[in-house]
């Protein structure tokens, strides 16, 4: 039998991987999320919005998981969080978006395709910087 604490760990080390193999992708293409809290939202939101419709799946399941995440890590009365299939589905959702991104990053036309429309004024739009 999991623990309810060894459960919510294993969701917010989910999210945590597919969030670090999403920044990883984002700086590979040149668009490095910010550092600190606002690089969550910003991730989901490069992906969401970079005209790629694999990558915007990719940033809404990113910003589910971030979401079972919080309810895992802050929400100590969320039970829901505590069963053993929350955990499993959290891990595979994780494994699923680190599948999809690599897929994509093996496919040069639409990471060529994704980087013009982030250079056209989304990366911007959402970070606040100019492009790289």
């Amino acid at each position: 039998e999991s623990s309810a604490a060894a459960i919510r760990t294993a969701i917010s080390r989910a999210y945590y991987s597919a969030f670090h193999v999403a920044c990883q992708a984002l700086i590979e293409l040149g668009f490095p999320a910010a550092r600190g809290a606002s690089a969550h939202a910003q991730a989901q939101r490069l992906f969401q919005q970079s005209g790629e419709t694999e990558l915007g799946t990719i940033g809404g399941l990113l910003s589910d998981l971030y979401h079972w995440r919080a309810k895992a890590d802050y929400h100590m009365d969320n039970q829901e969080v505590e069963r053993v299939n929350s955990g499993n589905m959290a891990v595979e959702l994780s494994i699923q978006i680190a599948e999809s991104v690599r897929e994509f990053m093996n496919d040069g036309h639409r990471k060529d395709l994704a980087r013009e429309v982030l250079r056209g004024g989304v990366y911007k739009r959402i970070t606040s910087k100019d492009p790289p």
